[in-house]
Formats: C-alpha cells, sequence, structure tokens
C-alpha cells in the first residue's frame, strides 16, 4: 500500500483543490496508466471470469464514484478522465471529492488482480493500492 500525503490548497475556488508531491502525482499517473492497459487487455484472456470483470465492473456506472460534469462514472471513465485533466489541463490538482474515489477504485482493482491472478497468471501484475492522508504538520515560521 502507497500512502499518499496531501495538504489542502488555498484557493479563491468553491471547490477544495488538494497539492500532492511531484513524485507521488507522477506515481498516480503511472498506476492509473497501468489500470487502463491491463483491463484494456483483459478481453484477450478470454475467459469468463474477465468477461464478468468488463462486463460487470471496469465499464458499469457505480454510484459510489464522483460524478463528472457530464453525468455518472464507471472505474474506466473515472480513471480515464483524471488522466486526462492530469495530462493536458491547466489545472492539475485533484479535488478533494475524487480521493476516496481514487482510493477505492485503487482497492477494488487490487483484489479483482489478484483474485485473477489466482486463475491466470498471465494476469497476475504489480499494482500498489492508494490510501490518502492529509498532511497536517503545524506551520512554522522562519
Amino acid at each position: 500500500m502507497r500512502n499518499i500525503e496531501y495538504t489542502l490548497k488555498s484557493t479563491s475556488a468553491n471547490t477544495q483543490y488538494v497539492t500532492i508531491n511531484r513524485d507521488d502525482m507522477t506515481f498516480i499517473q503511472a498506476q492509473f496508466i497501468k489500470y487502463l492497459t491491463i483491463f484494456g487487455e483483459l478481453p484477450l484472456y478470454n475467459t469468463i471470469d474477465t468477461k464478468l470483470v468488463i462486463k460487470d465492473y471496469w465499464t458499469k456506472i457505480h454510484k459510489h464514484l464522483p460524478r463528472s460534469k457530464h453525468g455518472m462514472n464507471s472505474p474506466v471513465t473515472f480513471i480515464s478522465g483524471l488522466l486526462n485533466n492530469m495530462l493536458y489541463n491547466k489545472s492539475k490538482d485533484f479535488t478533494i471529492h475524487v480521493l476516496p474515489g481514487i482510493e477505492l477504485l485503487s482497492n477494488e482493482i487490487y483484489e479483482i488482480l489478484q483474485a485473477l491472478g489466482e486463475e491466470d497468471e498471465r494476469i497476475r501484475t504489480y499494482v500498489e493500492q492508494l490510501h490518502f492522508i492529509q498532511d497536517v504538520r503545524p506551520f512554522t515560521f522562519k
């Protein structure tokens, strides 16, 4: 499990943004790319389990994920949207409300890949569960 510290960002926006250090953001981005490529290749294995994962999990709308401006998200639309923002939008920071969704998906994807890997070791891969922790160290004057 990878613990990722964040701090609340002070902005004039109504939305609460967080700041995450560059190394952790790079790691998150790499994990998102890994999720997309792994799940993109699952249909090649052509097993009942992989078909069910794609149909009933990866592309299915989940009410527990944050909504996008276009509506409800599935794991693939949520991760793709966040990755798109990280790579191509001016604002690359996450909002506070997406962190629980990222954490939840990283845990679910980890468990799914562990289970599928037990059935077919070609699917076994290394992904880490992500856990967000607010950095609450007191501010000190120098």
